[in-house]
Parts: structure tokens; C-alpha cells; sequence
């Protein structure tokens, strides 16, 4: 009995996630989309996050992030870009989403879906999929400095953390995570993921070379829960972390 209650409660904790999004400090908050998973074409940013509770019978969750960029041609300037997140997100609660991008025309997308199952026999589906492409783009670099730097940040956090930074250019960027939770031996999760990476055609043509770094320091102290970080000072690059997870709680006796 004690292990349910343990299970059941945890169950309940990353359900109420889905409706407590944090704030960012000396941020912009992009307010999640529970109508769109899917990023896709153009350029910039996407947070959303999606939940399904109490589905009876056969239901599924979907995470679909389509990220492309085609026949582009950019000419880096000669300012510095820095991506620095510093003193921030310290002992939030729920899911945090935070795109930042001091580049130009990258891609960067936090997709979090949470389906939860307390009622009768279920089969859940749960798929997550990935597709990034970089083709027949033109970058000309100017050498300037490039960082991206966490600093002093999500200490005491708990709950679910997505970022992505980049201070280069055109890069894809996705974090995405799916969680099933379900009750009971009759519930019955089935997995499909897929991941699709296309980077051909491309042409860069390098100025001096100059500094360039991705940084994580002092960050991350006392976190719990789930954590994912892509950074990128780099150019056309395509970056991905997903996440897929499921189990059921029941009442032993």
C-alpha cells in the first residue's frame, strides 16, 4: 500500500506540471501552445506543452517537431553574440521553456507532452519524432566572438527544464519530451520514436578564426526532475535531445 501511494503521488505531481510554467528572470516568456506541437519552416521559437488526463480505452500523444532550412545566405556582421542565461530559474516549480538565440535564423523548439490514465483499461500510444534538415545554405563568418554561457542558474529546481541557446547560426535546436503515466496492470503503453537528421549542400565560408565556447558553470545544484540542454555556438548544426517515458502504478498488496 505504501508503494501506490508513493507512485500515485508522483503520478499526480508531474500532471499538475503541466499547468505550472515558471517565470524567467530578465527573460521573455513565450506562453505555451497546447493546440500546436509542431515547429516547422521559418525560423525561431516554439514552447508547448500538451496534456492528456483520464483516457479511457485507446488514446495517444504525439510530439512532432519539424524543423528545415532551405537555400539560405547570411554574412555575419562583426558584433559579438553572447547567449548568457545568470542568476536565473533558481528554486522554480513545474515545466520551464527558455529559447534564446543571439544568432541569426536558428531554429529552437521545448516540446513537453504528459498523458495520464486513471480510469479503466488503457492502451496508450505514445510517439515522439524528430526531423531536422539543413540544405543548400551559404554562411559567410566574420570571426567575432561567439558564447553561450548558464551561469549560476536551476539550482533547487524541480520539474521539467528545456533550453536552447545559440550565439551561431543557422542551427536546429529540439528538446522534446513525452511522459505516459497510467494505474493499474491493464495499462499497456506501446513506443514509437523517430529521429531524421539531412545536412548536405552546405557552404561556409570562414573569416579569422575567432573564439567560440558553450559554457555550463555553477548551474544545476540541487535540481531534480528532468533536464535537457542544447547549445550551440557553432553553424549548421542540428541538435536534438528526446526523451520518452512511461510506467504504471499499483496497489500492492
Amino acid at each position: 500500500m505504501k508503494m501506490s501511494i508513493i507512485l500515485q503521488g508522483l503520478v499526480w505531481w508531474l500532471v499538475g506540471l503541466s499547468v505550472a510554467i515558471a517565470q524567467v528572470q530578465d527573460g521573455e516568456i513565450i506562453a505555451p501552445q497546447s493546440d500546436s506541437l509542431v515547429s516547422q519552416g521559418g525560423t525561431g521559437g516554439l514552447e508547448a506543452v500538451h496534456a492528456v488526463v483520464n483516457a479511457a480505452g485507446s488514446s495517444s500523444s504525439q510530439a512532432l517537431v519539424s524543423q528545415i532550412q532551405i537555400g539560405n545566405v547570411m554574412e555575419e556582421g562583426l558584433t559579438a553574440s553572447l547567449a548568457i542565461v545568470r542568476d536565473s530559474f533558481q528554486n522554480n516549480r513545474g515545466i520551464i521553456g527558455a529559447n534564446q538565440n543571439s544568432g541569426n535564423l536558428n531554429n529552437q523548439a521545448n516540446v513537453h507532452v504528459i498523458a495520464h490514465n486513471s480510469v479503466g483499461p488503457t492502451i496508450q500510444l505514445e510517439h515522439a519524432a524528430i526531423e531536422q534538415r539543413l540544405e543548400e545554405n551559404t554562411i559567410v563568418t566574420s570571426g567575432t566572438a561567439r558564447e553561450d554561457r548558464i551561469q549560476d542558474s536551476f539550482g533547487g529546481t524541480v520539474g521539467i527544464v528545456g533550453i536552447n541557446q545559440s550565439a551561431g547560426n543557422l542551427n536546429n535546436q529540439a528538446n522534446v519530451i513525452v511522459i505516459t503515466l497510467g494505474m493499474g496492470s491493464e495499462f499497456v503503453p506501446l513506443e514509437d520514436s523517430s529521429l531524421g537528421a539531412v545536412n548536405s549542400g552546405n557552404k561556409l565560408i570562414p573569416g579569422p578564426p575567432g573564439p567560440k565556447s558553450d559554457v555550463i558553470l555553477d548551474s544545476f545544484a540541487g535540481f531534480r526532475g528532468l533536464a535537457q540542454v542544447s547549445q550551440s555556438a557553432g553553424d549548421l548544426n542540428s541538435v536534438s535531445n528526446k526523451m520518452n517515458i512511461s510506467f504504471s502504478a499499483m496497489t500492492l498488496k
